[in-house]
């Protein structure tokens, strides 16, 4: 498994598809072409990193600096995350994800790291995973 970057308009297209077929659209409406514009904007502003598994994509993840209203202190917050792998090979994809967020998130000299829970994980797994190494949730 290696992480890398989105390197073409079709990979792009596969990670929205990816998070797409994952999502209840009953719950939470999205839009193809919507989120494929807006990744393509993250893609070259934001912090977007994949990891592949023989050269194809498993996992995303979008990170934003953000400021929220009550502080002077910049965040860096996860976006989005997606992976179709199960099990060990999920796991070893989020911590990959977050520890090239945390890199990125030094480099760019911000203390906050925030990586938020999902509708779409009720049993609050993947918040658990990165509590294993050493993530508070508050």
């Amino acid at each position: 498994m290696k992480l890398d970057e989105i390197r073409s308009k079709e990979e792009l297209e596969y990670c929205v598809d990816m998070y797409m077929s994952q999502n209840d659209i009953s719950f939470l409406p999205a839009d193809r072409d919507t989120s494929i514009k807006n990744l393509k904007k993250a893609y070259r502003n934001d912090f977007v990193r994949v990891v592949r598994d023989k050269g194809v994509i498993i996992a995303w993840a979008w990170f934003l600096r953000i400021n929220l209203p009550y502080t002077d202190k910049e965040f860096f917050q996860q976006y989005f995350y997606t992976s179709n792998c199960t099990g060990v090979k999920a796991y070893k994809c989020v911590i990959m994800l977050h520890e090239a967020a945390e890199e990125e998130a030094k480099r760019l000299k911000i203390r906050y790291l925030i990586s938020q829970g999902s509708h779409m994980d009720p049993h609050c797994v993947f918040a658990k995973m990165l509590e294993r190494q050493g993530w508070q949730r508050r």
